[in-house]
């Protein structure tokens, strides 16, 4: 699974990170209210609103800032640093995937 989304973040990158931002964003809040008791109904806008919050700046805004640091920064290694991480690890994996920084 992890290759097939690389592969997608390679092919396609701002429609990958669009895709996994919303995912996450939805998903996490829909948890977090599930898991409050104080919450009667699920706030249909609330979870819209970190839906598009997900989908406007940490898909969308972030992508090109990240790409526009990375282009001011030509001469740096991009994976120099992930070669020592072991693979079990998740935060590792987290740690090699943010080598294209």
């Amino acid at each position: 699974m992890w290759a097939a989304y690389n592969r997608a973040l390679a092919s396609h990158p701002l429609r990958t990170k669009i895709g996994s931002s919303v995912m996450l964003a939805v998903s996490s809040d829909v948890l977090a209210q599930g898991c409050d008791p104080t919450q009667v109904r699920w706030d249909k806008r609330r979870t819209a609103g970190l839906a598009a919050f997900g989908f406007g700046y940490m898909a969308i805004f972030q992508h090109y800032l990240f790409a526009g640091e990375s282009a001011n920064h030509p001469a740096i290694d991009r994976n120099e640093h992930c070669c020592t991480v072991p693979s079990s690890d998740l935060l590792a994996t987290h740690a090699r995937a943010r080598c294209d920084l």
